[in-house]
């Protein structure tokens, strides 16, 4: 694996992290910053329609200017954030920078065209977007069992893990990567409409249906997953800590049917269409 791909590998991984470190802290912050469940439930709220808004508007950015640049300057976002969520008492200020986190956050979008950037054929594009895609999913394993080894210590400790970890990632970016895109300026103008795009694919019949059913799907996970730790401990009283094994244990089972039973069972045994009803 070459240098540039490594690097690239590395920043996703150290990004995902933010995923799976908010969701074990929320019960702690609700007692730390002494507010109520709905409340906390607006850091995530905020994250992600920060996120939604920018992700488009970074990529289109990334493909006028320079990749490396932009990416560089979210992840000094995502460190100047992280910094501020680590030593806020208000909380309002606590949900200031968790939008500035979630603006930063739509760095994904980069690195997935840095991904793109340097696959050479479509098998290896494919097989460079199921890495990040594998990835992705060991994190909702690895994130919450370290955020429940931390969280007794302090409910800032895993804000200033994120910290550190940003500033690794601005030197890796810095000393290690180059610049992928090259086709600078094929951009003219920023679309920053992030519904545009959603409307018109949603207007074709023959793909509406299944955008829409997997908004669905999607929204109804986010809302389970995104309260799940708060909803633990409200009702059986679980400690935000423990509730990072529970989803660890979880998303261990997800891994083992996408990676060994998707193919050897689902597949085998059932039509899409059936797979799509279940």
């Amino acid at each position: 694996m070459d240098k540039n791909k490594l690097t690239i590998i590395l920043i996703w991984f150290v990004d995902i992290l933010w995923i799976g470190i908010f969701i074990p802290t929320m019960p702690d912050l609700t007692t730390y910053y002494g507010v109520s469940a709905h409340s906390i439930s607006y850091a995530i709220v905020l994250f992600a329609f920060f996120s939604f808004l920018f992700w488009p508007i970074l990529w289109q950015l990334s493909d006028k200017f320079w990749r490396k640049k932009i990416l560089l300057l979210c992840i000094i976002g995502s460190f100047i954030s992280s910094l501020m969520m680590s030593i806020s008492a208000l909380f309002w200020v606590f949900l200031l920078w968790r939008v500035i986190n979630g603006i930063s956050w739509g760095n994904m979008s980069i690195i997935q065209s840095m991904m793109n950037d340097i696959s050479k054929t479509k098998e290896e594009r494919m097989q460079n977007m199921w890495i990040l895609g594998w990835l992705f999913g060991m994190w909702f394993i690895i994130g919450p069992i370290i955020w429940a080894l931390l969280l007794p210590y302090w409910v800032k400790a895993p804000f200033w893990l994120m910290t550190g970890l940003s500033i690794v990632e601005i030197i890796m970016i810095m000393v290690f990567l180059t610049e992928t895109n090259k086709h600078i300026n094929e951009i003219k103008k920023i679309d920053i409409n992030p519904f545009k795009t959603i409307i018109k694919y949603i207007k074709k019949k023959d793909v509406s249906i299944f955008l829409i059913s997997f908004f669905i799907l999607i929204s109804s996970f986010a809302m389970y997953q995104g309260m799940f730790t708060v909803f633990l401990h409200k009702h059986f009283w679980v400690p935000g800590n423990y509730s990072g094994y529970i989803m660890a244990w979880i998303w261990l089972w997800i891994a083992i049917n996408q990676a060994f039973l998707l193919k050897r069972f689902w597949m085998k045994y059932f039509t899409l269409r059936q797979l799509f009803l279940i």
